[in-house]
């Protein structure tokens, strides 16, 4: 499979066309399947992303994606019964976002 036949597999599949981002090197291209995001910025982009802040993404997927990576971090499951990394929930603070925008039952 060719470079061209690549680009045109994600964008029948993916609906995403090539971008060229850097100008030292034009022929280097990055295909996204959600506008807004990219891989993390010189961290490891298995694990971290970047948002653009710039209105692509809406606040509500930013604060979504928020108390999901916050859930995560606290070992919370999101059907509201803890994981087992962690069996009682985190005493609730005024420094602490996640009751905010987690309840517990």
């Amino acid at each position: 499979m060719d470079r061209q036949q690549i680009f045109d597999y994600a964008k029948k599949k993916y609906k995403t066309t090539p971008e060229y981002l850097w100008a030292r090197c034009p022929s280097y291209a990055v295909l996204r399947q959600s506008p807004g995001f990219l891989p993390g910025y010189h961290m490891n982009k298995k694990n971290w992303l970047s948002i653009l802040l710039d209105g692509t993404v809406s606040d509500d997927q930013i604060l979504i994606i928020l108390m999901l990576y916050l859930a995560k971090q606290m070992g919370i499951s999101l059907h509201g019964v803890p994981s087992a990394e962690a069996a009682a929930p985190p005493s609730a603070s005024p420094a602490s976002p996640v009751p905010d925008l987690l309840s517990w039952h």
